[in-house]
């Protein structure tokens, strides 16, 4: 009966797993399909991960796998958010502020009003000039946290797999 157990649990950590390891990159992809179904596969991963973790007769093992997903989880997420704010504030700083100037420059011209029409040309032309430095900029800042939440789910996943608990789930290393 204990084998039957262990393997259920098993298998349904297992897919949790593969659900929140899948979703995660997905989450990330410039096209917006793919992302709308990396953050259903990563809510319903997270969801799934608490709603084990809750539920009556819950085994240790089930709760200790459970624990680590949404550590993996938030932790993923809060050095995400900061990785996305670092590459904006890196393409503010090193942005090709050409368009700025001239919008400065239009709106600190006395008695003439500015045309919206010439703004948001100006506008378009700053967004063109610095798209490639806030994609490589957001690339290069999330490779770390992806990286990092997908190495804990690939390692929970091959401890569930064994049927062995994390030693240390409320570590913020792998």
């Amino acid at each position: 009966m204990n084998d039957i157990l262990v393997t259920t649990d098993t298998k349904s950590l297992t897919r949790c797993y593969g659900l929140l390891a899948v979703g995660l990159p997905l989450t990330f992809m410039p096209s917006g399909p793919w992302a709308g179904i990396g953050i259903v596969l990563m809510l319903a991963g997270i969801i799934w991960a608490y709603s084990m973790r809750k539920r009556e007769n819950v085994t240790p093992f089930v709760a200790n796998h459970a624990q680590w997903m949404i550590r993996t989880f938030w932790i993923g997420g809060l050095f995400s958010i900061l990785a996305i704010a670092l590459a904006g504030m890196t393409v503010s700083a090193n942005a090709n502020n050409a368009a700025i100037a001239q919008m400065t420059a239009l709106s600190q011209q006395e008695g003439k009003e500015v045309d919206p029409a010439q703004i948001q040309v100006l506008l378009d032309q700053f967004r063109a000039d610095n798209a490639p430095l806030l994609l490589w900029a957001t690339i290069g800042y999330l490779i770390m946290p992806v990286g990092f939440s997908i190495a804990r789910f690939i390692h929970g996943y091959r401890l569930a797999q064994k049927g062995q608990m994390l030693p240390k789930v409320k570590s913020w290393s792998i």
